[in-house]
């Protein structure tokens, strides 16, 4: 390759984007960063392919005649297939949008949205799930190795992987996060909301030890406990059946009022945008996170918040978020609290963070992987 032009083929793997159902954080950023580079006036041609699957990038793909894999299974097409396909169409370098790299094919670089996994913070899947466990740690270390650039959300994770893997310090570059607001609220009420008496606070995220919903329910039997009038609480996410009901249903049902505490597993966009838009607060009580996106969706929506003090959740909410212990449920209670009673901690933090999500945009995200793409392909001229 002489110079970067649109003989230049660089193969951007849109299949995370149809993985909604099972990993919607990594889902909803693969979608938005994409439809942002396809959208943008690059030197190159990007060659874009998918997965055997239903993906909502199908639309603005199709003007770039797009491939599309055989494998199912996410790991498997990343692993081993979407390489190969990288390959037979002539790319000089191919983007890995999540995490696992093609164990053949050109040179590539990757998004790497955390560095969560190699946290000591979710023991239950490492110990019910220990073949997969290792079988992903197997692989998320290999796409480290071998990308040329890694693409990360905050300053934490880039710290936190340095520390980790301290030959890729090079490597890394922090993209900051983009957001999309939750679109409108349908005028429809979802079922799950249609028992639901009183105001609600909300929480969005996958269910694991490390999103800790556990602890936000121990939280909910302080409130529930210390008052009869308490808000109620939507957990929206889906989560692993068997998590589900060994760690998760003991606490729920163990509530002074479990009625009170809605637990709708995976929900559609629209559901998601009417919680957001009618919430009384939002809690993100996760031990680690990468970057944090629902907290800043929940600001887009005028809603006050409260979330954890660790990893990257300070950074990402600045002041316009009540900080706690997330391994301390009587901290998170009394932060609820302070949000449902006081009237004027509400009205700052939902001024706050009005302000806050002006920092963040796609446009600014995508640029930021155009520029180190196009350094990757200049150092290979």
């Amino acid at each position: 390759m002489n110079k970067i032009d649109k003989s230049t083929r660089v193969g951007i793997d849109l299949a995370p984007a149809g993985m909604r159902a099972r990993a919607p954080g990594t889902s909803v950023l693969v979608e938005a960063q994409a439809r942002t580079l396809l959208e943008m006036d690059v030197p190159w041609t990007w060659v874009t392919v998918f997965s055997n699957t239903d993906n909502p990038l199908r639309d603005i793909a199709e003007p770039f005649r797009p491939l599309t894999g055989k494998h199912h299974k996410f790991s498997q097409y990343a692993s081993f297939e979407l390489g190969k396909l990288w390959e037979q169409a002539g790319c000089d370098l191919g983007f890995a949008t999540a995490y696992f790299v093609p164990f053949s094919g050109p040179p590539v670089v990757a998004n790497y949205f955390d560095a969560n996994f190699f946290e000591d913070v979710d023991a239950w899947h490492r110990y019910k799930q220990l073949h997969k466990h290792l079988w992903t740690r197997m692989l998320f270390s290999h796409s480290v190795k071998k990308s040329e650039s890694l693409f990360i959300l905050s300053d934490y994770g880039r710290d936190r992987m340095v520390q980790l893997f301290p030959k890729t310090k090079n490597k890394w570059v922090v993209t900051k996060c983009g957001f999309t607001p939750p679109g409108p609220a349908p005028e429809k009420t979802p079922a799950w909301a249609l028992e639901m008496k009183r105001p609600f606070f909300l929480y969005v995220g996958s269910f694991s030890d490390n999103k800790n919903q556990r602890t936000l329910l121990k939280a909910w039997n302080h409130i529930q406990s210390k008052y009869e009038d308490a808000p109620e609480l939507v957990i929206l996410g889906p989560g692993p059946v068997p998590y589900i009901r060994d760690v998760i249903t003991p606490l729920h049902q163990g509530l002074p009022r479990p009625h009170e505490v809605t637990l709708p597993g995976f929900t559609p966009d629209e559901e998601v945008a009417w919680a957001f838009r009618n919430a009384l607060g939002y809690l993100q009580p996760s031990i680690a996170e990468g970057f944090g996106m629902p907290v800043i969706e929940a600001m887009s929506c005028g809603l006050p918040v409260a979330c954890s003090n660790t990893t990257s959740l300070p950074s990402t909410a600045g002041d316009a978020a009540l900080l706690f212990n997330p391994l301390n449920d009587a901290e998170i209670a009394s932060c609820a609290e302070k949000i449902w009673k006081d009237k004027t901690a509400r009205t700052t933090l939902i001024a706050a963070g009005s302000e806050r999500v002006k920092l963040f945009s796609w446009e600014n995200n995508a640029k930021q992987v155009a520029s180190a793409i196009h350094d990757v392909l200049t150092k290979k001229t």
